[in-house]
């Protein structure tokens, strides 16, 4: 097996403020290339709007995109300029706008490569709706969520 160097970025996002969060994970990611050579960078779940969004799932809808799309663009070119991997977990468009988040059409995670620009897909569980149309984050399994 080669090794490599992964980098972790941890970083505070903007709640909901797309365009910002994603500038700023290019930001972090040509610094943890730049500054530890890493070769696959982790963002945190949830990078483009943080985890409980405390929005409707239209208002979210709206907020968000499709994957590839203006949630993945900017990544996606710096990743493949810099020939590096990213995980970049975020909520996406998924099925039809205003469909219930239980009938698993409304959003979804995404794992995102950038070496080749390819659409990654992985998808996990979305967040369950709560009283009001609100979303909260799903429940850990008992190891946990990872």
């Amino acid at each position: 097996m080669k090794e490599f160097i992964a980098a972790c970025v941890q970083i505070s996002i903007t709640p909901n403020d797309v365009a910002a969060n994603v500038a700023k994970g290019v930001t972090w990611l040509e610094r943890a290339v730049r500054e530890y050579q890493a070769e696959l960078v982790v963002f945190p779940e949830t990078v483009t709007t943080g985890y409980d969004t405390g929005l409707s799932a239209e208002e979210l809808w709206d907020l968000v995109d499709e994957a590839p799309g203006r949630i993945t663009r900017d990544i996606q070119a710096a990743a493949k300029e810099l020939g590096v991997y990213v995980v970049w977990p975020t909520y996406r468009r998924a099925g039809e706008r205003g469909l219930s988040p239980e009938h698993g059409q409304q959003l979804q995670w995404r794992l995102q490569t950038g070496r080749a620009v390819a659409d990654g897909g992985y998808r996990s569980s979305h967040p369950k709706a709560r009283a009001g149309g609100r979303f909260a984050p799903p429940r850990p399994a008992p190891m946990g969520i990872v």
